[in-house]
């Protein structure tokens, strides 16, 4: 040590005292991106949840629409097609959640529907429409694409029984898939962020905004597929089919008997939330090693002039 001389110790100790308040700095940033991460998770989760609530509630207003319907004589089975298409259309133009309000035969022949198509049509092979006639609720179909419509629907269905508990018709809603771009809008819409409908067999059956053309196809990550059948609600990191690192929040979708067929997935980029972070680790590190090198040249002028000299 004797062969330094006490310019060169005082630059070792700047040294030491600047890599240890490094060291104090990148455990403060570690800990600062940790802390965002955590809470935007649970920031995440509960905008889901309420997203989520907000539709499940819908189930209790289908119950009472279709309860309205069956109680109304002009949608009775047997009643004129016109009269019960028209009742139904003005009673869908106030329902702006459904594209779709109609009453079937026991057998699962159309009888009417707000949206009449031009053909003939039987429901009796629609899974919504076989789970109406065992049902004593309402019932919760697959997504599928509209014979009326042409576009993807899910159907909620309930049954109309005489005295003696048979059905006489089957009354049904078709759910649009349009709120999944209103949900994003009234969110304040994050760059990147994405909501996502996945069915019991992991088929995507909506997403929005959808650019990569994802929906009908299913999950392609194995480790998401197995994070959501592990736990019905939470958070989780998942790496997409493009390589993208995501932070998921996820709920069960129109449950009905304390059962759901889905699950609605809310994503945002995990770059996206380490950006403010990262940013603000590149702006504390370029501040240290700037003031580093400041004192240093500093010293070299200083300690000469005010110190080695005098002495």
């Amino acid at each position: 040590m004797a062969r330094f001389g006490l310019r060169t110790r005082f630059t070792a100790l700047l040294l030491v005292a600047f890599c240890l308040l490094g060291a104090l700095l990148a455990w403060h940033l570690v800990v600062d991106r940790q802390d965002r991460l955590r809470a935007s998770q649970a920031s995440m989760l509960a905008q889901v949840q309420l997203i989520g609530m907000r539709e499940d509630l819908l189930i209790e207003r289908t119950d009472a629409i279709l309860n309205s319907m069956i109680s109304n004589p002009a949608l009775a089975p047997g009643q004129p097609v016109p009269e019960c298409s028209a009742q139904l259309a003005r009673l869908l133009q106030s329902e702006p959640d459904f594209d779709q309000l109609g009453v079937a035969a026991p057998q699962g022949d159309l009888l009417c529907a707000a949206v009449m198509g031009r053909n003939a049509i039987n429901f009796a092979d629609r899974q919504w429409f076989q789970q109406a006639l065992t049902a004593t609720g309402v019932g919760v179909g697959d997504v599928v694409i509209s014979s009326t419509l042409g576009r993807p629907t899910i159907t909620l269905s309930k049954a109309r029984r005489d005295a003696a508990g048979r059905v006489v018709a089957v009354y049904y809603c078709g759910l649009n898939l349009e709120w999944l771009a209103r949900a994003i809008a009234a969110s304040g819409g994050q760059p990147g962020q994405t909501l996502t409908v996945i069915d019991q067999k992991g088929l995507i059956v909506a997403r929005f905004p959808d650019v990569e053309k994802w929906t009908g196809t299913t999950v392609g990550s194995s480790e998401l597929a197995t994070r959501l059948r592990a736990e019905p609600s939470g958070t989780f990191e998942a790496v997409n089919r493009l390589g993208e690192h995501r932070l998921i929040a996820h709920v069960p979708l129109l449950g009905v008997h304390g059962e759901s067929r889905y699950q609605l997935l809310l994503g945002v980029p995990k770059a996206f939330v380490e950006a403010p972070a990262s940013r603000e680790a590149v702006l504390a590190f370029g501040l240290l090693f700037g003031a580093m090198g400041s004192i240093a040249v500093a010293l070299r002028f200083v300690l000469g002039r005010w110190f080695l000299q005098p002495v």
